[in-house]
């Protein structure tokens, strides 16, 4: 139905954004970056980290949805 793809093109738009988020603390040398966690994002984190693109990783509980905190590796 027409909302079920307006949800998921919401849920893309969401990681993008966070995906560009990363991308741009890496580029401004930034040591950590913080972002809106999600089961889709600590899958996709932890596949990064596997490969070589991130550093640790936690997961911090805000009340909310939860933050990761990411440490980017310096490349």
């Amino acid at each position: 139905s027409k909302n079920t793809v307006e949800v998921w093109n919401m849920g893309v738009h969401s990681f993008c954004n966070v995906m560009i988020k990363i991308k741009n603390a890496d580029l401004a040398g930034k040591e950590y970056v913080e972002v809106k966690a999600t089961k889709l994002l600590g899958s996709v984190l932890k596949i990064m980290q596997k490969k070589g693109y991130l550093g640790e990783f936690e997961y911090i509980e805000d009340g909310k949805q939860g933050i990761f905190k990411i440490k980017l590796l310096k490349r």
